[in-house]
């Protein structure tokens, strides 16, 4: 669906791809932008599943993977927010960024205690790369999100951007994730028992 957006053929006329253009937002140069309104849905989605996949492979509690998801979801809204007003992009996303911060901090600090704490050397190693592959993904959103909020990219390559960041962050992720059973196994083993 990504490549579809940014292979659409007249931007000005923003026809819905199965409701991926739900209209424009400001530009802040006076006219108007597509505002894939679907991306913060679909992320909406899906970050919290990577958060509670990471959170327990870290050992976290129920509160502290609430806490990290809930505090996704509002990081995303800013996010949203600040895409569809221009007037709010800074005031909506400041408050993102504090949100994005806490989340990442703590995922890595859980993780990264997990990955040293563990027997396995295999084991940590995976944790590491799963962690890596968050970490390094979900940086770039925050870059892409204000180059294509200042107008620095093209709207084709805000879509090929955060497609490809979709990928990497959720089907790599996935993939590693999956491959290696003894990886989910144990850490759920452990979730239910402790």
């Amino acid at each position: 669906a990504y490549f579809m957006m940014a292979l659409h053929p007249d931007p000005a006329t923003p026809q819905p791809f199965f409701g991926v253009v739900a209209g424009t937002a400001p530009d802040g140069h006076g006219s108007f932008r597509a505002l894939y309104w679907l991306r913060y849905l679909s992320w909406a989605a899906t970050t919290p599943l990577i958060l509670l996949d990471m959170g327990m492979l870290a050992g976290f509690d129920f509160w502290e993977n609430f806490l990290l998801i809930c505090l996704d979801i509002l990081m995303i809204g800013c996010g949203y927010v600040g895409a569809a007003e221009d007037a709010l992009e800074f005031v909506a996303f400041a408050p993102g960024m504090v949100f994005f911060v806490i989340v990442m901090f703590r995922l890595a600090n859980g993780v990264q205690a997990a990955a040293q704490t563990d027997d396995s050397d295999d084991k940590a190693a995976k944790m590491g790369l799963c962690l890596g592959i968050t970490l390094v993904t979900w940086a770039c959103y925050p870059v892409f999100y204000m180059l294509s909020q200042q107008n620095l990219i093209s709207e084709c390559a805000e879509v090929i951007a955060f497609a490809i960041l979709d990928v990497v962050s959720k089907a790599v992720f996935g993939f590693v994730l999956l491959r290696d059973e003894d990886l989910l196994v144990d850490n759920t083993e452990m979730q239910v028992i402790g």
